[in-house]
């Protein structure tokens, strides 16, 4: 079979039907791109070549995404980082932005409880529980009832499957706080220490 383009063999994603439509480009596609110069001038991009062309590109994208994906909660230190906004969309979106946030503060400064980093985002300790249980905890939350447990959970020692009797929370939301509780914990003792729940 042969294409529009007089080629054998005319494969699906050729361009040859591609036809211009008569707009003229007068911005800048590489200064005018979010952070496109500084990404050209990291990877040295030849835009010449195809291949650095597309590499550009997709790193240009990848930047972008994890710049958007960290921007409510990026600071060099803990006393730089902002209230959330919480984006626009369905809740699960909301809550990932939520999950993603605490932790990031979590491991990535010397916070010693998750209510700091709570207050510090301005986010409800019932919509964090909300969030991080992805709505599986039908209780009450609140700053000083979360304190508690990680009061509890933070021990050099603790019992996991007491923890979460005194507290009365499923044995999977204890789990899955352990593991958010991991680098607090490895900060105040030294080591994570996990026993089974």
């Amino acid at each position: 079979m042969v294409g529009d383009c007089g080629k054998v063999g005319h494969e699906q994603d050729c361009l040859c039907d591609v036809q211009h439509l008569g707009v003229e480009i007068t911005d800048d596609g590489v200064n005018g791109m979010w952070q496109g110069d500084r990404v050209a001038d990291i990877l040295k991009t030849d835009f010449t070549d195809p291949e650095d062309l597309l590499t550009w590109l997709t790193t240009v994208t990848d930047v972008h995404d994890k710049w958007v994906e960290n921007q409510d909660n990026y600071g060099v230190s803990f006393d730089d980082i902002r209230p959330m906004e919480l984006m626009d969309g369905p809740l699960l979106s909301q809550w990932a932005q939520i999950r993603r946030g605490v932790k990031y503060c979590v491991t990535t400064f010397p916070v010693q409880s998750v209510v700091d980093v709570l207050e510090k985002l301005c986010i409800d300790a019932n919509l964090f529980m909300t969030a991080f249980t992805t709505n599986k905890f039908p209780q009450k939350m609140t700053y000083d009832r979360l304190r508690s447990l990680e009061v509890d959970m933070l021990a050099e020692k603790p019992n996991y499957a007491e923890v979460g009797r005194k507290h009365g929370i499923p044995r999977q939301v204890i789990i899955n706080f352990r593991s958010l509780l991991a680098p607090i914990k490895k900060r105040q003792h030294g080591h994570v220490g996990f026993q089974r729940v």
